[in-house]
């Protein structure tokens, strides 16, 4: 299976700049929409998705329903 994207990332700088003169909410998110180009066995198919920060599925206090989710570090390149 392959996927390339199509769009932007998260605005990295700028969700920084929030996240650290936040002041009011006890965490902060990113997600941007994406149309991804998904192939497998020789069909590809366009299908809509999300980019979201490292920290999305934590703040939201929720896990992944298949798999597992992006966590910070990975973001950050500090993956274990």
């Amino acid at each position: 299976m392959a996927a390339t994207q199509a769009s932007t990332r998260c605005p990295t700088r700028c969700i920084r700049i929030f996240r650290d003169q936040n002041q009011v909410f006890s965490g902060l998110v990113c997600r941007t929409g994406n149309t991804y180009s998904i192939g497998f066995q020789g069909r590809t198919e366009l299908v809509e998705g999300e980019d979201v920060s490292g920290n999305y599925f934590s703040v939201l206090g929720v896990g992944a329903a298949v798999g597992r989710v992006l966590t910070a570090a990975e973001q950050n390149g500090q993956s274990n």
